[in-house]
């Protein structure tokens, strides 16, 4: 069940206290406005919170609907449960079909052995695939790259990959010389973290005078979490309400060498969220446009991501939480497929070290080396 409620004060951040204290962290914001008060102008902002509660029988009902899809099966396969006079002739193509089954994966498990590389390739070649790159691309990498290279060694293989990679999947990420850098994507994909660890390294690696723009108003906690950010690193931060108010945010902090524009998390699937986000980026007029996504999600919903969001002008790709996923290799497979450079990989919490230039030694270490953020084991 949603509650919704309304409510007003003198300042912002009065309101927004009530909002906190009565709808919690999780409230999200409906609308906010200026009224009429008594005596002067106050600030309107209308809440949500979803406060419907646990589905109980969900287990149970899942379970049931499983013996229930066990018994037709049965009735189907075994002819149980209807006697003998059971339908033999779709039995027979049901079995014709598992046995058509097996015979496609036992060709499948002969094409991975039967490849045409020699036996120390082959090893590297199982190895990516379990790290998740995409087969075609291993063996692309194996036949164009791997001439005059000693496969035992691993130096060499590692050497080998970070040329190729450099060549084909993408060029190297300068990331100097942008004074608007604004960061997009799905929700939960840790845009706010990221633009906080590029600032402190802006700041404390180039010396930049860096300013903060949020526009990211939704949740309650965000805008905190930026607001607690700014004061503890000594940035300027300016909340923006509308795209008209990101824009005269970005130009009032004109004397900055960078400033980093934070956006609201969007459903790229949400009818009229992009459209949204498309007019609050031209507003922005971003030198550099980062589409953030987590290296720990499935391939087909950010290859999806990338399609819905490509109506923007996108610069880069910024993948987060390497350290949270064994198939590291779907990074190679988006920017391959899409033609798309990548700017930073992040692969933990720490600010900010834990945010590093996209290079490729960096990632063929990432997909050779394996683990959590390329820290497991390592040559196979």
């Amino acid at each position: 069940m949603m509650r919704i409620k309304t409510f007003q004060a003198d300042s912002m951040r009065e309101v927004l206290r009530k909002v906190r204290e009565e709808l919690g962290e999780n409230a999200v914001i409906l609308d906010s406005r200026q009224v009429k008060g008594l005596l002067s102008r106050r600030v309107e902002i209308t809440a949500a919170v979803d406060e419907a509660p646990p589905k109980a029988h969900r287990a149970v009902g899942s379970f049931q609907k499983q013996m229930e899809a066990y018994r037709r099966w049965k009735e189907q396969v075994l002819g149980e449960g209807r006697g003998m006079e059971g339908d033999w002739e779709e039995m027979a193509r049901l079995r014709e079909e598992v046995a058509a089954l097996r015979r496609a994966m036992a060709t499948t498990v002969r094409r991975e052995e039967e490849t045409p590389f020699s036996e120390p390739q082959h090893r590297w070649y199982k190895l990516l695939l379990g790290r998740g790159v995409d087969r075609g691309i291993v063996e692309r990498w194996l036949l164009e790259g791997g001439d005059g290279v000693d496969w035992g060694v691993h130096e060499r293989v590692r050497a080998c990959l970070t040329g190729w990679l450099g060549k084909v999947v993408f060029p190297r990420y300068r990331g100097e010389g942008a004074k608007v850098v604004a960061f997009v994507g799905p929700t939960g994909m840790g845009k706010t973290t990221c633009l906080q660890k590029l600032a402190v390294r802006h700041k404390l690696v180039r010396g930049c005078r860096v300013a903060l723009v949020s526009a990211d108003t939704y949740r309650i906690g965000a805008m905190e979490q930026m607001r607690s950010f700014s004061a503890i690193a000594g940035m300027p931060l300016k909340v923006a309400y509308s795209p008209e108010e990101v824009g005269e945010a970005v130009e009032s902090f004109g004397d900055r060498d960078v400033i980093l524009v934070d956006t609201p998390g969007e459903n790229p699937g949400r009818k009229g969220g992009i459209e949204a986000l498309e007019k609050l980026v031209r507003e922005v007029g971003p030198d550099e446009l980062h589409l953030v996504l987590a290296a720990n999600a499935k391939e087909g919903d950010l290859m999806e991501a990338v399609r819905r969001f490509g109506v923007l002008p996108v610069s880069y790709l910024l993948f987060t939480k390497l350290d949270e996923t064994l198939s590291p290799g779907t990074v190679v497979n988006i920017a391959y497929a899409t033609g798309k450079v990548l700017s930073y990989l992040s692969d933990g919490p720490r600010i900010p070290e834990d945010l590093h230039t996209a290079t490729p030694e960096r990632l063929a270490g990432i997909l050779l080396e394996g683990g959590y953020g390329g820290t497991g084991e390592t040559s196979p």
